[in-house]
This record gives C-alpha cells, structure tokens and sequence, in this order.
C-alpha cells in the first residue's frame, strides 16, 4: 500500500463541514448528490494525495 486516497468524515452539518475546511484551505473536487438526500462533498490540500469526503 502507498497511500489512502480518500477518509470518508460522517458529519451533522455539511454545508458547515464544506465552509470550515474550505477556509482552512482545503479544495473542492466534488459535490454531486448521495443516497439519502445528503451529498458527496469531496475536499482535498493541494497537493496532498489524501481527500476528505463528507458523507
């Protein structure tokens, strides 16, 4: 194994979640709908190989 590519963070809030992590410098890959009304938020630090998704 070489890495983790994504740590998915069950959250309350996603909108909340998307904003802190937005001002924190993360960066938006993709948000697209998911099952049960929620989205996929999916964030990530430049140049970083990890990202956070928000489920």
């Amino acid at each position: 194994m070489k890495g983790i590519e994504i740590i998915s963070i069950p959250v309350t809030n996603q909108q909340a979640a998307r904003e802190f992590y937005l001002k924190m410098g993360f960066t938006l890959i993709v948000e697209a709908p998911y099952e049960g009304g929620a989205n996929w938020i999916q964030l990530g630090i430049p140049g970083s190989y990890t990202a956070r998704a928000f489920r």
